[in-house]
């Protein structure tokens, strides 16, 4: 469980954003306010002394009627790189913890050492209330991938092929596709290309590279080429995705 950032937050009817979507979970500690959450045609109202997860990837607007005060957590949850252990979970998860405990966690925010673990003990207890069951355990399977999948971390890029993973780990490349794939359900260029798509997602949300800079960065011919990919992928461009969430 990695936080990525902590926030108290107030705001007032300008608080309106549409069609957001995020490559980390974020939590919303409500304090107090009217805000509300639209996943489809499924509207969720904001009550005080609740937490609400909204889980990496899932397509939804936000909004509040006169004012909204509350305290958000981004959060990644990972099983194993590019695998978050809420990205199967497509709708809004509500769960009631009081109010006391939704303004201590604010009272901790953006402090020491000391209150950023006890933040991260109030989090992972969080957590643990959206989770019905135990998310299915790496199997003897997977960790035979884990070497793998760290070297796919570590050499993310557009020009990371199949035939190269097979040649460093000694692999035939047709036997590692079939057996990748019935190990995680997807292919490896699948597989990596949710990697890139996620790391290209916080690169724009986190800092101000051009699309030239992030083309040469993670192997793409250039910046036209890196945009028709994050289209294709997140159902829009990178400008109008970094223009929209940085908001």
């Amino acid at each position: 469980v990695r936080i990525l950032r902590a926030l108290h937050f107030c705001g007032n009817r300008q608080w309106n954003y549409q069609e957001l979507i995020y490559p980390y979970n974020t939590l919303y500690f409500v304090i107090g306010g009217d805000g509300h959450i639209r996943v489809d045609d499924t509207v969720t109202d904001m009550k005080s002394g609740y937490v609400y997860l909204i889980p990496t990837q899932l397509r939804h607007d936000i909004w509040c009627d006169t004012e909204v005060e509350k305290v958000y957590i981004d959060v990644h949850a990972e099983l194993f790189p590019g695998y978050d252990i809420f990205s199967d979970t497509r709708r809004v998860l509500p769960r009631y913890v009081g109010t006391e405990c939704c303004e201590r966690i604010r009272d901790l925010c953006g402090r020491g050492i000391r209150e950023h673990l006890a933040l991260k003990g109030e989090l992972l207890l969080a957590l643990s209330y959206f989770m019905k069951e135990d998310p299915q355990p790496i199997s003897s399977d997977m960790a035979v991938f884990l070497p793998m999948i760290e070297y796919i971390q570590e050499n993310l890029s557009a020009r990371l092929r199949r035939e190269e993973l097979a040649t460093h780990f000694g692999w035939n490349p047709s036997v590692l596709s079939r057996t990748f794939k019935r190990v995680f359900g997807c292919g490896v260029k699948q597989y990596t290309e949710k990697l890139l798509t996620l790391r290209l997602s916080e690169a724009l949300l986190e800092t101000n590279k051009t699309l030239q800079v992030l083309a040469e960065e993670y192997g793409f011919s250039d910046g036209y080429y890196l945009s028709a990919f994050f289209k294709r992928n997140m159902g829009l461009s990178p400008q109008k995705y970094r223009l929209q969430r940085r908001s």
